[in-house]
């Protein structure tokens, strides 16, 4: 970066981070969202920005990202957005992921999911051998 003849340093834009999926997704233990966590970058002026590294950071629970790994970093397209995959931990309860540009984390955008446990769809099983061979079925009045 060059500076000016008049001594003043070119201005650098400022980038502001937007969320674009919901900040709440709730998923079933050990499997992907329904819908990638996306997110939009942007200049000050509402110019949309590509190539800008995004962080992902799973902060709460086993989960893991697109990558396989707990962190990722992913550049923003020609859109301005960044979009990634994850999937819910083995536990049930909830997780978290903080979103953030790089050397912003103190303004990070947080995804909260809750993982659910994993309950077979019995509409598609309905014989009454496959329900009473089920774990910890519960008992109706």
């Amino acid at each position: 970066m060059e500076i000016p003849e008049n001594g003043n340093k070119p201005k650098v834009p400022a980038f502001s981070l937007h969320a674009v999926s919901e900040f709440k997704q709730d998923g079933t233990i050990g499997q992907p969202l329904h819908n990638p966590i996306t997110v939009l970058v942007e200049t000050d002026d509402g110019k949309k920005v590509s190539g800008i590294p995004v962080k992902y950071n799973i902060v709460e629970g086993e989960g893991k990202l697109a990558n396989e790994e707990k962190t990722a970093v992913i550049k923003t397209n020609h859109n301005g957005l960044a979009k990634l995959s994850w999937t819910m931990g083995e536990m049930v309860g909830p997780q978290k992921l903080k979103v953030s540009l790089p050397n912003r984390d103190f303004d990070a955008l947080e995804f909260v999911s809750f993982a659910q446990p994993f309950i077979p769809n019995l509409a598609n099983n309905r014989s009454q051998d496959n329900i009473n061979n089920l774990p910890n079925r519960g008992i109706l009045a």
